[in-house]
């Protein structure tokens, strides 16, 4: 039995129910749509991004920073630069 990350109760549950389906869906293999879905987010991300270069705010900016480098996307990007200046 794996430790439980959350205290019990309704709240803890769900979460521990989460985190269990989290570890479960790492284990599956990963195809046709994996790499749909990450290519779809990925251009979602990109067709959210505002003129000015950010998203919404620092935080979202910043997030959304990351996980185009977590994507692969290289740091001389004008997508990037955008969101950094």
């Amino acid at each position: 039995i794996e430790p439980r990350i959350v205290t019990a109760g309704l709240p803890g549950d769900l979460l521990q129910a989460i985190d269990g389906g989290i570890r479960f869906s790492r284990k599956l293999p990963r195809g046709w749509l994996h790499r749909q879905s990450m290519r779809r987010a990925e251009a979602g991300l990109f067709a959210m991004q505002q003129s000015h270069g950010g998203w919404f705010g620092t935080i979202s900016t910043v997030f959304s920073l990351l996980a185009m480098r977590a994507r692969g996307v290289r740091s001389d990007d004008p997508r990037i630069e955008r969101g950094l200046a």
